[in-house]
């Protein structure tokens, strides 16, 4: 068993969440944003954005037309998954 003291001295060294997903979390539970305010959220992270596309150009969420805009990418995956591929980067 690891002693109590280790763990504690190894928080300090996890990565903390990037903001991007503290505001897609806090817009998640608001009945009132929109996709823009998601949108507008992710942008402000390059490794979001890019898995973000990705997601929506996946063989599962594939559409007619790739994907090459953030407001494209969320309009199709939805905002419940837009925050779970933000968190899965």
């Amino acid at each position: 068993m690891i002693p109590a003291y280790v763990i504690v001295e190894g928080i300090e060294s996890l990565p903390t969440l990037p903001e991007a997903i503290a505001q897609l979390s806090i817009l998640l539970q608001d009945d009132t944003s929109t996709a823009a305010d998601f949108e507008k959220a992710v942008r402000t992270d390059p490794v979001i954005t890019a898995n973000l596309l990705r997601a929506a150009n996946s063989v599962f969420s594939q559409g007619i037309e790739p994907i090459s805009r953030v407001s494209q990418a969320v309009a199709r995956i939805g905002l419940r998954r837009v925050f779970e591929v933000a968190v899965g980067s």
